[in-house]
């Protein structure tokens, strides 16, 4: 009995195994493919439907692999669905900004000019010991050279030291709470 349950916990039959090895390498190659044709912004870390498409065909392909039930080219359309799903929202959020505007969300001023923003810090559920990590991180070790501090749309804490002109358009959209 135990030797039965044993056996099924750590070696079921050389037809999964074979079944996992040649799945993975077709899907692995597949999703390869359909990457290279969909072009870099598909695995880019731009928005939150970035993040999901790339958690998305992790999960699939783990999915795929390991599932003997999901036939192989099932599983390479659910990944086709997603890039293309992402695709097109990217398109149409290029096109258009209002659309671009309602699915994405514009980046945060956290800390300007020696002064963290405090309401700013608690709308984003941020903590100034984060934001000093992230300082730390970076390699700053004096607050006293940095001019802001910002809270991408991506999730990432953009420093930027003293600078001349804030009024350049690199500083356009940014959400002042």
């Amino acid at each position: 009995m135990y030797d039965m349950i044993l056996n099924d916990i750590f070696f079921k039959d050389w037809y999964s195994l074979l079944n996992i090895t040649v799945t993975t390498i077709l899907v692995y190659v597949g999703i390869i493919i359909i990457l290279r044709v969909s072009g870099k912004r598909t695995l880019s870390k731009m928005n939150a439907f970035d993040f999901i498409v790339t958690v998305a065909l992790g999960s699939c392909l783990g999915s795929i692999a390991l599932t003997t039930d999901i036939p192989i080219i099932n599983g390479l359309w659910t990944i086709i669905l997603l890039v293309s799903l992402q695709y097109i929202i990217t398109l149409l959020s290029a096109k258009y900004p209002l659309f671009k505007k309602k699915i994405s969300s514009d980046p945060t001023l956290l800390f300007f000019q020696g002064d963290y923003l405090h309401s700013a810090l608690q709308k984003e559920r941020i903590t100034k010991e984060e934001v000093l990590q992230t300082l730390r991180m970076k390699g700053y070790d004096d607050v006293k050279s940095i001019e802001v501090i910002i809270l991408e749309a991506t999730g990432d804490i953009s420093v930027i030291k003293k600078i001349e002109n804030i009024s350049s358009p690199v500083y356009e959209r940014i959400e002042n709470v």
